[in-house]
C-alpha cells in the first residue's frame, strides 16, 4: 500500500505538528510513504538521510487576512500537479492530508478526480481558525466532511469536528500523538550536562523551562510576568526560552522592561534530538501556558509537556485546548487559566517549594508516557485503519 503524505508542516521546519507528521513516518514501512511539503532551509540535507522520499515544493506563507486570492492560487496548482506527478511515479494508493487547506482541498480534487481515497489530520488551530473565515470556513467544512477518515489528535478537536464541523462520527478517529523512543530512552552525556550548567550559570538554581515557536498563542509573556512575584518568594531561580518566532523580540521588549535580564536568557533553537534532551532533563518545570487568540488560535496538543515527562519533570500547562489531554491535572502537572498571572505564579511557586511533590508528578508523567504515548503504537493503529480504507476501494473497483 503506497500513501501520499501532504503537508504544511514537516521537519527541519520546527513544530509539534512537524515532529508529529515526522515521527509517523519515520515508524512506518519505509518504502510505502512518499511527503510532499514546502521547501525549507536545509532541507536537502535533511532530506538526504530519511529512509523515507521526500518531495518538496515553493509554497507561499498560508492563512493570511485575505486568503482566496488569485496570488494564492499558485500554492494549489503547485500541490495539484506535484501531487499528481508522484501519485503516478510512485503508485499512490491513498492520499493523507496534513491540513484542511490547502492540503485536504488537494486531495478532495484529487479523490474526485481519480478515485484516491483521503485522510485528514486535524489540530485545534486548523479548525478554529478557519471557523472565523467565511469562505475558507465553508469551504474546508465541506473538505472535512467529504474524507473517507478525520483524524483528531485531541479530545478538544474531536468535540469541535463532531458539533461545530458536523462531521459525521462515524468518520472520526481520535488518536493522540506519541513520543519517539529516542526521547524516551535517550542516553545523557555527563560532560555535556557540566558543560550546559556552567555555560548558563545553573548551579544552585531552580530552572523554569519553555520550548516552544515563540508567537503569542504560547503565552510565554504571562510567564515573564509572572518572575517578580517569583521572585519574592524564591529568588534562585533562571527561566530559560528555546525557539524562535516572530514574538521574540516583543518577549525581549518585555524582559527589559521588567528589570529581570538576569532571570531570563533566550536559548535559540535547539537540536531536537541532541541538544532539547539536556534542557529537559536540567530544567525542574517545564512550562507553557498556551491561550486561544482572537484570531482564535490555540494550541493543538502540546508534545513538549509529554517530552519534558519522559524526562520526569512537572509541566505547567493551559486548562484549555489540547493540552487538557496532555496534562493530567495533579497527576502529571498543573493546568492553570493561562490568562490568569497570579494562578500561574501559584502554580510555579508550588512546584519549586515542594520537591516532594513535583518529583510525585514528574514519575508518574514518565510512567504515562511509557504505557501510553509510544509512537509505533500509534502509527500501526494509523496504518491499519488507512489499510482497511484502501482494500474497502480496492474491493469496489473490482465489481
Amino acid at each position: 500500500m503506497k500513501i501520499l503524505l501532504i503537508t504544511d508542516n514537516f521537519l527541519p521546519h520546527l513544530g509539534g505538528s512537524r515532529i508529529f507528521f515526522y515521527n509517523l513516518c519515520k515508524c512506518l514501512p519505509k518504502k510505502e510513504i512518499s511527503v510532499l511539503t514546502r521547501c525549507a532551509k536545509e532541507a536537502e540535507k535533511f532530506d538526504r538521510n530519511q529512509p523515507f522520499k521526500i518531495y518538496r515544493v515553493y509554497l507561499f506563507k498560508l492563512f493570511r487576512k485575505i486568503f482566496w486570492t488569485f496570488y494564492e492560487l499558485p500554492i494549489y496548482f503547485n500541490l495539484f500537479f506535484s501531487a499528481l506527478f508522484i501519485i503516478k511515479k510512485e503508485k499512490i494508493k491513498i492520499v493523507w492530508a496534513g491540513e484542511t487547506l490547502p492540503c485536504g482541498l488537494v486531495a478532495l480534487l484529487l479523490k474526485k478526480i481519480l478515485g484516491l481515497p483521503y485522510i485528514i489530520f486535524t489540530f485545534a488551530e486548523d479548525i478554529t481558525i478557519l471557523s472565523k473565515l467565511n469562505r475558507e470556513r465553508k469551504i474546508g467544512w465541506y473538505v472535512l466532511r467529504n474524507a473517507d477518515l478525520v483524524i483528531a489528535t485531541c479530545s478538544f478537536v474531536e468535540n469541535l469536528l463532531k458539533e461545530k464541523v458536523k462531521v459525521d462520527s462515524k468518520k472520526i478517529v481520535k488518536i493522540l500523538p506519541g513520543i519517539d523512543e529516542e526521547i524516551i530512552n535517550f542516553k545523557l552525556d555527563e560532560e555535556k550536562i557540566i558543560h550546559y550548567k556552567k555555560e548558563l550559570g545553573l548551579d544552585n538554581k531552580k530552572v523554569l523551562f519553555t520550548c516552544a515557536r515563540i508567537i503569542e498563542r504560547k503565552g510565554i509573556d504571562n510567564v515573564i510576568k509572572t518572575l517578580p512575584l517569583i521572585k519574592e518568594k524564591i529568588p534562585n531561580f533562571i527561566y530559560l526560552i528555546a525557539g524562535e518566532g516572530e514574538y521574540k523580540n516583543k518577549l525581549e521588549d518585555l524582559v527589559k522592561k521588567e528589570g529581570l535580564e538576569i532571570y531570563v536568557k533566550f536559548l535559540g533553537n535547539l537540536d531536537h534530538y541532541k541538544e532539547l534532551p539536556y534542557f529537559y532533563y536540567l530544567c525542574d518545570i517545564f512550562i507553557m501556558p498556551s491561550r486561544q487568540l482572537e484570531n482564535y488560535d490555540i494550541e493543538g496538543f502540546g508534545l513538549v509537556f509529554l517530552e519534558a515527562g519522559a524526562f520526569e519533570k512537572p509541566v505547567i500547562g493551559p486548562n484549555i485546548g489540547g493540552p487538557t489531554d496532555a496534562i493530567v491535572d495533579k497527576v502529571t502537572g498543573l493546568q492553570v487559566n493561562p490568562y490568569d498571572i497570579n494562578e500561574i505564579a501559584k502554580a510555579i511557586i508550588t512546584l519549586l517549594s515542594d520537591k516532594e511533590y513535583a518529583e510525585k508528578l514528574g514519575k508518574k508523567a514518565r510512567q504515562r508516557v511509557i504505557d501510553e504515548f509510544r509512537w509505533q503504537d500509534r502509527a500501526d493503529k494509523i496504518y491499519r485503519i488507512t489499510q482497511k480504507i484502501v482494500n474497502g476501494y480496492d474491493a469496489l473497483s473490482k465489481k
